[in-house]
């Protein structure tokens, strides 16, 4: 497998959202209103005047109350040495209700449209998948037909994304996920005009595939040569697997990379540990 620069992008998803009022446009979605506006919507406690907290859930998902209340799923993120305001590689929105027309990802950012569109979420679609490429443009340092940084700085998905565009009645959230050292799970929703510390968003070092039995795990490992993402997926049914934390060390070789310690833990309470090349 390629071992050049690349970075861990997850584009996992659905929603669920409590009923909001119909009034509740998406153009109040803009700069400069988040706290008015998440304080009208909070049903769920835990939130300071620029995040809403990502609470923990007995059945292991996650709950945020972003206009009404979001279920996220497995996220695997880091909950030690954690930097907030960091973008989450990679997010995961549940909608067992199939409460949503429309739910879109590019890493830690998503749009999802409500049941109030009475049109063809087409449109929005088509820009977010552009906002998508600007935004992996800009992670994996891509360059033009000039040898030019593609993307240099991190896109604003307002210049893609047309909230009032169709006419017909669009809703549209938006937001994006980060760490956050004072929230119960380490992660929160900020606006998605938010502005992450540099870097904006930390290079990823893919590492070659790692098979157990018949689940591939996809590692990552960050420029400190730490274990940074790992993911579980079965080769055979092609499903997610839970993977309940990680840690681990990492050095490039010639040929591909030397993890130290590795260690995945697949239940809460058992691991499996690693130490060797990865080619």
């Amino acid at each position: 497998m390629n071992k050049h620069l690349k970075l861990m992008l997850g584009f996992a998803l659905a929603a669920t959202f409590t009923a909001c009022k119909k009034d509740q446009t998406a153009k109040d979605d803009s700069p400069g209103k988040l706290k008015d506006r998440v304080d009208l919507k909070m049903t769920l406690p835990g939130q300071s005047n620029q995040e809403v907290y990502l609470q923990p859930q007995a059945n292991g998902t996650y709950q945020a109350a972003w206009f009404g209340t979001m279920t996220f799923g497995d996220i695997p993120h880091p909950i030690v040495n954690v930097q907030n305001g960091l973008p989450i590689p990679a997010i995961e929105i549940l909608s067992p209700n199939n409460e949503y027309l429309e739910i879109m990802t590019a890493g830690p950012y998503f749009v999802v449209i409500r049941p109030t569109f009475v049109g063809d979420p087409n449109v929005t679609r088509e820009e977010f998948k552009k906002f998508r490429t600007a935004y992996e443009d800009h992670i994996y340092n891509r360059k033009n037909q000039y040898f030019q940084l593609a993307e240099p700085d991190l896109p604003n998905m307002d210049n893609y994304v047309n909230v009032n565009n169709t006419g017909n009645g669009e809703i549209i959230v938006k937001g994006m996920i980060v760490s956050s050292t004072s929230s119960p799970s380490k992660m929160s929703i900020v606006s998605h005009t938010f502005q992450p510390p540099k870097p904006a968003v930390e290079m990823y070092y893919l590492f070659p595939e790692y098979i157990v039995g018949n689940v591939l795990y996809t590692i990552t490992g960050n420029s400190q040569g730490a274990v940074q993402e790992v993911t579980a997926e079965d080769i055979t049914t092609h499903t997610p697997i839970p993977v309940y934390g990680y840690s681990g060390s990492y050095t490039e070789t010639l040929n591909g990379v030397h993890v130290q310690d590795l260690k995945i833990w697949t239940t809460p309470n058992s691991f499996i540990t690693y130490t060797g090349d990865l080619q």
